[in-house]
């Protein structure tokens, strides 16, 4: 949710001014979803069409947005089944108000399989394979963004997490960290993929 550590501005005024900025008419209602924990994304719709509006925390760095706009519009390019992005009035994707920086996009009609509680039969497996595989044909080197659950950082994240696991956790934890000691990370091949692809982040 939107809470005062990553918002630190009036919703209803960011909500008025996308409203102008992007040509949203009309009679408005919006509200805040509660997918997503590191920024706050807000729904906004005016009789038939609507809108997610992405608005970066205030602590993440500034090329995070441009980042993310560069991310969606590359593959999308290469078919994948991103919601499409906005310009502004000034034909921006990022757009600035009261020192946050934003993104505005299609809102995905559909539900997750985490609220679907099942998961994907064997033909929209395949779908989502056929996806991943399009954003592995991305030729991008984003600069990383720092998440404390990624693979990479698993060794620092076991110690600092290592008093709070029991005693079979902290076993299927070190024989992760055994085998990943044994890694050749430098051979491995380096591509672009959806490193989060989890029942939460695939609509149907």
């Amino acid at each position: 949710m939107c809470s005062s550590d990553l918002i630190r501005t009036s919703l209803p005024r960011l909500v008025d001014h996308v409203a102008e900025e992007y040509g949203i008419g009309g009679e408005r209602t919006w509200s805040v979803l509660a997918t997503g924990y590191e920024d706050c994304n807000v729904e906004v719709r005016a009789g038939t069409f609507g809108v997610v509006v992405k608005v970066f925390a205030v602590d993440r760095p500034q090329w995070v947005a441009d980042r993310t706009a560069d991310l969606i519009t590359r593959v999308r390019a290469a078919g994948v089944r991103h919601p499409r992005l906005h310009p502004d009035a000034a034909g921006r994707l990022v757009h600035e108000y009261d020192g946050h920086q934003l993104v505005v996009m299609d809102i995905a009609p559909g539900r997750t399989f985490y609220d679907l509680e099942r998961p994907p039969g064997e033909a929209e497996l395949a779908a989502v394979v056929e996806q991943a595989v399009r954003i592995h044909s991305v030729d991008a080197r984003p600069r990383p963004v720092f998440d404390p659950w990624a693979i990479a950082n698993l060794m620092p994240l076991a110690k600092q997490v290592c008093e709070s696991l029991s005693v079979e956790q902290r076993r299927l934890v070190g024989r992760v960290i055994a085998e990943m000691a044994g890694i050749d990370w430098a051979s491995l091949p380096e591509r672009l993929i959806h490193a989060d692809l989890t029942a939460g982040n695939v609509l149907l």
